[in-house]
């Protein structure tokens, strides 16, 4: 009696698991729309680089799952980094929080600020600089990828305006952007391959 009842406990468990990455997947699929060809590779995180310099991690999948080099990695919620480097089973991304990332972006606003975004390799937070004093930015503004750089496509979500940096001497301003993902909470990825190509 016990033992059905545990068998039915853990089918709960797995249905309530199967619930999250069906919704996950189904903002997988309106994303996959804006992304255009290719296949989604789901990916685990089977170890990370948390050092102040680095923040990177490697995930379970690499060049004999089709995974390729500057592949985007995303989850449901938005952006999280590129593959910098492909083994044959395993492969290196290095987050959009890492000091060495930059991403262009654009607000989505209605002046449509474009920037830089760039990691600061501390938690979730990334800055983008230099944006015109005259542009209208404010915290809670949703931050895309805008599509000028080689790496990212348009239109993945990147995170929000967290604050904003102003000094009135200063023809520019700076918007402190939190990452849409948690890049701590890291569980289920997918990686953008591009059979397209």
């Amino acid at each position: 009696y016990k033992d059905e009842v545990d068998q039915l406990q853990s089918q709960l468990v797995q249905m309530r698991e199967l619930e999250v990455e069906n919704s996950d997947l189904r903002n997988l699929l309106s994303m996959k729309q804006r992304t255009g060809p290719g296949a989604l590779i789901s990916v685990s995180v089977i170890a990370r680089d948390d050092t102040p310099y680095v923040q990177a991690i490697t995930i379970d999948r690499g060049a004999n799952d089709g995974v390729r080099q500057d592949a985007i990695v995303i989850t449901h919620k938005g952006l999280v980094g590129h593959v910098e480097r492909v083994n044959p089973t395993s492969s290196k991304v290095r987050l959009i929080n890492d000091l060495n990332s930059s991403v262009s972006v654009r607000l989505q606003t209605e002046s449509r600020t474009t920037g830089v975004l760039r990691g600061q390799s501390q938690g979730n937070m990334m800055v983008i600089a230099f944006i015109p004093q005259t542009d209208v930015v404010q915290p809670g503004d949703v931050v895309l990828t805008s599509g000028l750089g080689e790496m990212y496509p348009e239109g993945l979500v990147v995170g929000k305006v967290a604050r904003v940096e102003r000094k009135d001497a200063d023809p520019f301003q700076a918007a402190v952007v939190e990452a849409a993902v948690g890049m701590d909470k890291l569980e289920r990825l997918y990686v953008l391959a591009d059979t397209g190509k």
